[in-house]
């Protein structure tokens, strides 16, 4: 493992031992086009062309009242790295909001992580013609593919740390007021 490694994965490890209670800066930016602005930019690209604005714009942003909005516009974003550029400058982005939102954001992060690595609902491909089948599959397995390597460079920076965190964001998890249940996803 290299040392820009080593040194996000000591980073991601103190955000996991981090006090609940810690002080979040009073400085953030809470301007609503900024923060959609910011989740447009996470769905567009998780890659190198947008790390820089990516990182700054987590450290500049009041981000807490959309972490399920996040959590959806990177798993779209993610989808979109396809070089191991990419996917490096995806990993530094999701370990600096890990950093920020450890408990919310990793968790409702891990959790759909496992949702779309698991295998497809049998009820629902044999509804499907042995063409759509093939054409599922095909698409499945590519969605998967970039998933999973996204998913193993975060396991390798600390950021994930085993599938039970995101049992527990699919069985029930309250952020912010808002009440996210298995079925939700």
């Amino acid at each position: 493992m290299d040392d820009a490694k080593k040194q996000l994965r000591q980073l991601n490890k103190l955000a996991w031992e981090k006090d609940k209670r810690a002080a979040t800066p009073k400085n953030l930016d809470s301007n609503i086009k900024k923060n959609t602005a910011f989740i447009k930019k996470c769905k567009t690209s998780m890659g190198a062309d947008m790390k820089t604005q990516l990182l700054n714009d987590i450290h500049k942003l009041s981000l807490e009242k959309y972490i399920s909005e996040i959590v959806g516009s990177v798993m779209e974003g993610m989808l979109k790295c396809k070089t191991s550029v990419d996917v490096a400058a995806c990993v530094e982005v999701v370990s600096a909001l890990h950093q920020r939102f450890p408990d919310n954001f990793t968790l409702l992060l891990s959790g759909q992580l496992s949702k779309n690595l698991q295998p497809p609902n049998k009820q629902y491909l044999a509804t499907l013609s042995a063409e759509q089948k093939e054409k599922e599959e095909s698409a499945r397995i590519t969605k998967q593919r970039t998933y999973l390597r996204i998913a193993c460079e975060l396991w390798l920076v600390g950021v994930l740390r085993s599938v039970t965190d995101g049992a527990a964001a699919l069985s029930s998890i309250t952020t912010n007021g808002v009440e996210a249940h298995r079925d939700a996803f």
